[in-house]
């Protein structure tokens, strides 16, 4: 008699001996068998999760490029005008307030920067602790080291049991079939999350050299204000 199991991921079936027992052997193999079915629903489910996480971390690591982007050309704008400081000009007090308000919207630009960089950071951060237990899941092949242990136990009396283990082993070869496409799609999934945490870490190197760079640009704009403050005091007492 043939035996039909419903199941989502799709229909067991295997020829059962009637005129033999159903015995608790034949239900300990066939729950084993269906719980490596029950496995594979779940890790859908999380790498469907697992794969909308990687999106909307390569989304939010782009949107945040781009605002870097803006802000590079805006230091670099700065830099350019602090480099004018050292021409000897009358109008160079002028340029200091210039460039004093431009430092001030650059500020603000960077506060942010930081703001949306903050938002990435917890894109990532639900990317990385989805990804990591999934590739172990992924990975871990006890389940069915488990389920092997049961069948193996099952064939070395198998006349006694109500399965018949030629058919059940035929079902059992296209389900490892369609498992091991299961797999191929979750390490897809698993190199897409890779990719865009990858992705991420980029942006934070290159955040950090911007970051150096508007450090170095401090640093000058010390100096040519502590230039210009004396320059004003020496002109303060000329003109007394």
């Amino acid at each position: 008699m043939k035996k039909i199991i419903e199941h989502a991921v799709r229909n067991i079936s295997f020829s059962v001996d009637e005129l033999k027992p159903w015995t608790p052997e034949d239900e300990n193999l066939i729950t084993a068998f269906t719980s490596l079915h029950d496995a594979e629903i779940k890790l859908k489910a999380e790498g469907s999760a697992l794969l909308t996480l990687a999106g909307n971390l390569n989304k939010q690591t782009e949107k945040v490029r781009n605002k870097l982007m803006a802000l590079k050309e805006r230091i670099a704008a700065l830099s350019k005008l602090a480099d004018r400081f050292v021409m000897v000009d009358p109008n160079r007090q002028s340029w200091a307030e210039e460039l004093n308000k431009q430092t001030e919207k650059v500020g603000k630009h960077i506060g942010a920067y930081h703001d949306m960089l903050t938002v990435a950071e917890s894109a990532a951060t639900a990317c990385e602790e989805k990804n990591s237990p999934f590739i172990k899941e992924v990975e871990d092949i006890e389940r069915w080291e488990k389920f092997d242990d049961i069948k193996n136990g099952y064939f070395n009396d198998y006349e006694t049991k109500a399965i018949d283990i030629i058919s059940f082993g035929n079902d059992e070869d296209m389900f490892r079939m369609l498992a091991s496409c299961f797999t191929h799609q979750n390490k897809g999934i698993i190199d897409a999350a890779n990719n865009a945490i990858d992705n991420y870490n980029r942006l934070l190197l290159e955040t950090e050299m911007q970051y150096a760079l508007w450090e170095e640009f401090l640093k000058r704009l010390s100096v040519i204000r502590m230039i210009t403050e004396s320059e004003a005091g020496e002109i303060f007492t000329s003109a007394n």
